[in-house]
């Protein structure tokens, strides 16, 4: 109290000018406050109630995700122009408007189309814009001993002292030069290197041949020529095998690869010699063991490349996609009905009396003549199942649909291992096909269209037109699946109301109604039936595929045969190859998708409402609530009996936010 008093007498005898500096400097201090406050001001009321309104109506419900939806179609759609400028400036020269996008490494350009085909599939659908140009090799087989090759025969052969006349032993001059590139392979790698159609690391080969079993004075011969095909049914690799004759054919087949522990080349006539080029036309023929191999290695030439032409067409349709979202976004100002939500809630605010009377009207009686007349039903409770959400015309379309699409790739997959088992596959088991690829391009699995002839964009077009088929003919039957859900489902939402107390699932909020980002598939369903359908497109886009192939001479130039006569020789092959073991898959995982939508449809719905299918007529029937329950569609509701005061019966059943009873049978 003493503390207290002598500051108040201190307060008394203050000077007056004191005092009044003080006010003033208490003033400056709250007008800088003030202007402090200022320097950040709040948005005046009517603007942060114009960004809640627009928010409210343009950024919740469905328009959210119709916003969300638009920007992924931009941001995709930008992706792929900056993707079109950027190849078509700064990438290579380009050809019949294709240009690489990875040159090298086979294995790598396989991995790199695996994870792009992937990202592609989670973009959009399969399209063949970026497809392998795999790179094959030509090569020529010249058997020989070692005795040979170390002889000065070898080492001093000259064709102008030798006056050879044939122009043909500049071929032997450059196996001559080029020796020392060779590298020496032991049988098993030999075999596994050279025992396929189409070699990427590999040029010519040199098998050396044991002195014991060779023919005296065997020099260099040309016993086989390497060329990838899909038109002969003489395999590349037949010059390793046993000269067994194919009648249909009368070409050398080659039903197994020699094994490693006794390879034996048989050197049937005619034989051309190099040293002197003389054809040995005789009855005799050469037996002689393979001891180790001289390969001439090469560089991978396979590519990743590009289509600007169908790169340009999917853009067209990315911006169609985007624009027609943006439409929808700002064209539809009214309320719309989007979900079964804003329907309920349109009828409780304001009731159609077109259906009054009829609060037990079911999607059945609308097709009686009786059926819109108001009158009082019995109720009689009635479990249904959830395919009757649905007409037996939808299933069955869907079903006929996916069981005749799952019947042309059994079919084409019974086609496709016989035409491996008549390309010599040694079986026809999971593993054997596993180890052909899983969509690679195998020879054995290529389909036979005539593409030879001058390579050009619209022979690849037709193929990817052919390769995408089944993509088309698999969305058409995906929207009859996701329809069949959304039918269920949005049974199952209706169902609710007479189970459990809840508010609206509508576009826009208001009161104890819930916003909603999907339409009738909630996210439980909806993504993994959206990872469903990219999963099966991506296993088609395995199972039937474009594939490209540029033969070289194994020196990195591209081929154009071995002789002016070689005029069969396929400079580039254009056509579709298919996987068995992708085929094998697809089909698996779409019969599992048919067994769980019937599995689905025969799931019971619990309570007994009347059931609308959807149908408006219906829907309407069960909102008409009592007449002081006006504000029902913004509270939680439920379906049941309502009882009037006074009232004895018949009583009414409707959506309503007051307290029903649940119906009694009778």
């Amino acid at each position: 109290m003493q503390y207290e008093h002598q500051i108040a007498l201190s307060q008394q005898n203050k000077d007056p000018q004191s005092a009044q500096n003080e006010h003033k400097e208490e003033l400056v201090f709250k007008q800088q406050a003030i202007e402090h406050v200022d320097d950040n001001p709040r948005p005046p009321p009517s603007h942060r109630n114009r960004i809640s309104n627009w928010k409210r109506t343009h950024a919740s419900g469905w328009r959210f995700g119709v916003i969300a939806s638009a920007s992924c179609a931009i941001l995709v759609l930008l992706t792929n122009i900056i993707l079109i400028l950027w190849v078509s400036w700064s990438g290579p020269k380009l050809r019949d408007g294709i240009a690489p996008i990875y040159s090298g490494s086979c294995a790598r350009v396989k991995d790199l189309n695996f994870w792009l085909h992937l990202l592609i599939n989670a973009l959009g659908k399969y399209n063949s814009t970026i497809f392998i140009n795999k790179g094959a090799n030509a090569y020529s087989v010249y058997p020989t001993t070692l005795d040979y090759l170390n002889g000065p025969l070898f080492s001093t052969y000259d064709t102008e002292t030798e006056m050879i006349p044939n122009l043909n032993n500049e071929e032997y001059l450059q196996i001559r030069d080029a020796l020392p590139l060779f590298e020496r392979l032991e049988i098993a790698e030999c075999i596994k290197a050279y025992g396929s159609q189409f070699i990427s690391k590999r040029g010519d080969v040199i098998p050396i041949l044991s002195t014991d079993t060779a023919q005296a004075g065997l020099d260099m011969a040309v016993v086989g020529r390497g060329i990838p095909t899909i038109f002969r049914r003489e395999a590349t690799w037949s010059w390793m095998c046993m000269p067994v004759l194919d009648p249909g054919s009368n070409a050398r087949a080659c039903p197994n690869l020699p094994s490693a522990e006794h390879w034996q080349i048989i050197l049937t006539p005619p034989i051309r010699y190099l040293a002197n080029w003389t054809t040995v036309d005789g009855a005799s023929r050469v037996d002689a063991t393979v001891t180790h191999c001289l390969s001439r290695p090469s560089p991978e030439l396979c590519k990743l490349e590009f289509s600007l032409y169908f790169m340009a067409a999917v853009i067209v349709c990315n911006f169609i996609k985007a624009t027609a979202m943006i439409i929808t976004l700002y064209s539809c100002d009214e309320m719309p009905l989007v979900t079964l939500g804003d329907a309920i809630a349109s009828f409780l605010a304001e009731p159609d009396p077109v259906t009054s009377g009829n609060c037990l009207l079911s999607k059945e009686e609308l097709g009686t003549s009786e059926g819109w007349y108001p009158r009082a039903r019995a109720w009689k409770a009635t479990r249904r199942r959830w395919f009757n959400s649905a007409s037996k015309k939808r299933w069955m379309l869907c079903n006929i649909l996916y069981l005749a699409t799952i019947a042309i790739a059994l079919y084409l997959l019974i086609v496709g291992l016989r035409n491996l088992k008549d390309q010599n596959a040694t079986s026809t088991s999971l593993r054997t096909l596993w180890d052909i690829g899983f969509g690679t391009a195998n020879v054995k699995s290529l389909i036979a269209f005539d593409s030879r002839g001058n390579f050009s964009d619209h022979r690849i077009l037709t193929m990817a037109l052919v390769a995408n088929l089944p993509q088309l003919l698999l969305s058409f039957v995906y929207l009859t699946y996701n329809g069949l859900f959304t039918c269920m489902l949005s049974a199952q939402e209706w169902n609710n109301m007479g189970i459990k107390r809840k508010g609206l699932r509508v576009s826009v909020q208001s009161g104890d109604q819930r916003s909603t980002h999907f339409l009738s598939l909630p996210k439980s369903y909806a993504v993994p039936l959206m990872l469903f359908s990219g999963l099966l497109h991506w296993m088609v886009s395995q199972s039937i595929f474009l594939v490209y192939v540029t033969v070289y001479d194994g020196k990195g130039n591209v081929s154009s045969g071995f002789t002016p006569q070689d005029l069969a020789f396929e400079t580039r092959i254009t056509t579709c190859g298919y996987s068995a073991i992708a085929i094998l898959f697809s089909i698996s995982v779409g019969s599992i998708a048919v067994v769980v939508l019937n599995i689905n449809g025969y799931r019971r719905l619990e309570s007994g409402i009347p059931p609308a299918a959807a149908c408006s007529a219906v829907i309407s029937a069960a909102c008409h609530r009592p007449e002081d329950d006006t504000n029902a569609a913004t509270l939680p509701i439920k379906w049941g009996v309502v009882r009037h005061k006074g009232d004895a019966g018949p009583w009414h059943c409707c959506l309503t936010s007051q307290e029903v009873d649940e119906p009694i049978d009778g």
